[in-house]
């Protein structure tokens, strides 16, 4: 009785091409420009600060306007390191580096909101 070979060739080739065409779009996707990326921090709808992430000093800081929040800048974007809301969603987020990515705090009606400079088409136009 012939065995029959679990991988042959082709599908080899296929699987192959497949890994390679996946790790190309992973890297175009994760070498995108970060620069004039500006975060916008509003509390109750309104701006109290805003940070250029390529130019603003990393670390961490506190708002006096934004109270029991902790945040923190670095070469990976912005995030919420501490937070007293219930459930802390905001801190959960983690880091956001890209242009249009969001964290919200609804018991503090606190937002970071991500934008750039450069103009960009809509991702959809309803």
């Amino acid at each position: 009785m012939m065995e029959q070979k679990l991988l042959n060739r082709r599908d080899a080739i296929i699987l192959l091409s497949l890994a390679a065409a996946g790790i190309l779009l992973w890297l175009l996707f994760q070498t995108g420009s970060r620069e004039h990326v500006t975060a916008g921090i509003t509390v109750d709808n309104t701006c109290i600060a805003r940070y250029d992430l390529s130019s603003a000093p990393k670390g961490t800081f506190t708002l006096p306007q934004a109270e029991g929040v902790v945040f923190e800048i670095s070469d990976q974007g912005i995030r919420i390191t501490e937070n007293d809301c219930p459930g802390r969603q905001c801190v959960h987020t983690g880091w956001i580096s890209r242009p249009n990515q969001t964290i919200v705090c609804l018991p503090k009606k606190l937002m970071i909101q991500l934008t750039s400079s450069e103009d960009a088409p809509p991702d959809v136009v309803i």
